[in-house]
């Protein structure tokens, strides 16, 4: 994945232009700056410090070198300047690294993940943020208030929650932002497990452990089961409302709980297919069937990074939106 630092220098070159014009210096009047306005996403499963945020100009799903980028300090909060003219339709992507970026909540992360928001969302980077984005990505006609309904619906959170809201900021004083914390940790420790397992877990929005078939088709086959599964894991057993509702924070016990349940989901996902050779067999016309692989084969880095080789020996990476990226092994 390609990040860079945040995009300083150009502005203080930009300030030193605005300066020169301004005193009648720096040669020609005719040049004119380019208005930007300011945008303090805040990055958050707990409060997420040290994440790269990236304007994702080319919608690859990559914070790329090019890209106007910023770091979260310690509440989570990172300032990127965008072009005003690009604003509305800017959708914004976190790079949340393991050993680098620290949860407020949890510590330092140890399995890296990114989540997303959708274009003009700009007050918040989350788990719920980035399901209404996967929506909008498979289904282009998607508006953010019609994904924000089915996100809510899907997970069972109540229907007065906004995910554009900072949840953190209100689970102190709200339950139904408090179930969203806990919902919103849920899901990365799905993601987290998932990427580790050679499980089939289809994980709308935090990424995919794929079968060999298409985004879409996952979508339809795995999404609600393991959307169900998480409903009835945290509504279902006293031990999560015991431990999770006491304290507004994700404690170490909450955490604790909301990992064994993660990993509990993801054990229950369907096993991978493994590439498997057929045997030698004699057809009609005496010829021979050579052995067949079943392409892509699948491979989980020590790192977690899962990587996948084609027929042809290409390797590539899975961006969460899905599109193939080669460089990422």
């Amino acid at each position: 994945m390609k990040f860079c630092t945040s995009h300083f220098t150009v502005g203080l070159i930009t300030a030193a232009a605005l300066t020169l014009t301004a005193c009648g210096g720096g040669g020609s009047n005719n040049a004119t700056a380019t208005a930007v306005t300011k945008i303090t996403p805040i990055v958050m499963d707990g409060l997420i410090s040290n994440a790269v945020v990236c304007w994702d100009a080319n919608n690859n799903d990559l914070c790329d070198t090019n890209e106007i980028q910023g770091i979260t300090d310690s509440t989570g909060q990172a300032t990127l300047s965008i072009p005003t003219s690009n604003v509305a339709g800017a959708k914004l992507l976190a790079v949340i690294t393991a050993g680098v970026s620290s949860d407020a909540d949890t510590g330092l992360v140890t399995t890296s993940y990114t989540l997303r928001a959708p274009a003009g969302q700009h007050t918040v980077i989350n788990p719920l943020t980035d399901m209404a984005q996967a929506k909008i990505t498979t289904d282009s006609t998607q508006t953010f208030e019609k994904a924000q309904t089915a996100v809510l619906s899907e997970l069972g959170l109540n229907n007065a929650v906004s995910i554009a809201e900072n949840f953190i900021a209100k689970r102190s004083t709200d339950s139904n932002y408090q179930d969203a914390s806990i919902v919103a940790r849920t899901l990365v420790l799905v993601k987290q497990a998932a990427s580790k397992s050679t499980k089939n877990c289809v994980v709308l929005g935090l990424g995919f452990s794929l079968k060999n078939m298409t985004i879409s088709e996952q979508l339809k086959t795995g999404r609600t089961s393991l959307l169900q599964n998480i409903n009835s894991a945290l509504t279902g057993d006293d031990s999560v409302r015991t431990t999770c509702s006491s304290d507004p924070t994700i404690t170490s016990a909450c955490d604790a709980v909301l990992k064994e349940k993660a990993d509990s989901i993801v054990a229950s996902c369907a096993t991978t297919t493994t590439p498997t050779t057929s045997s030698t067999t004699t057809i009609s016309t005496n010829s021979t069937q050579l052995p067949t692989t079943t392409y892509p084969t699948r491979t989980v880095t020590p790192s977690g990074k899962i990587c996948y080789t084609g027929p042809n020996g290409g390797t590539y990476t899975l961006t969460a939106s899905g599109n193939k990226n080669y460089g990422g092994c």
